[in-house]
């Protein structure tokens, strides 16, 4: 068990203890609730943290939390290589080099990559450049997502 997987086990104890910690609380206080009335608590807190109507609790029981020692033999690694796109202006030839990473508008769902010049040259080109570009074995470049 890795570290991440400890740090995720201790958080799930915290969030099962979080609410019922009586530390700075006087005993007459605690006194005057009962052991069913705190199991009660306990079961309704419980039940709304595991609502089934929640978003996220419909997240998780949909997709459910996978890691990479999980998968086991269904995780290959495979040979490639890391490469640099530039690109340059083509009025001057001086290097583009995107202020921003690609952004889209979420009502078009155009992309949007701006690259401007100092010589006045402005376009929306596909990619942020430089971009980093991934390639198999066979030279096809692969789509992968930063983490």
């Amino acid at each position: 068990m890795g570290i991440l997987d400890s740090y995720r086990r201790q958080v799930e104890e915290d969030k099962l203890n979080e609410n019922f910690d009586m530390t700075g609380i006087d005993d007459e206080a605690i006194a005057k609730y009962s052991e069913s009335d705190m199991d009660e608590l306990r079961r309704q807190i419980s039940q709304i943290r595991n609502d089934p109507n929640d978003i996220a609790n419909k997240f998780r029981l949909e997709y459910p939390q996978v890691s990479e020692s999980q998968l086991g033999d269904n995780i290959v690694t495979e040979q490639g290589k890391v490469l640099i796109k530039h690109a340059y202006c083509p009025n001057c030839g001086k290097e583009l080099v995107s202020a921003a990473p690609v952004m889209f508008n979420p009502w078009t769902q155009e992309k949007i990559a701006k690259h401007e010049c100092s010589c006045g040259f402005k376009a929306n080109l596909e990619y942020a450049y430089p971009r980093v570009v991934y390639v198999d074995g066979n030279g096809n470049e692969i789509m992968a997502f930063a983490q």
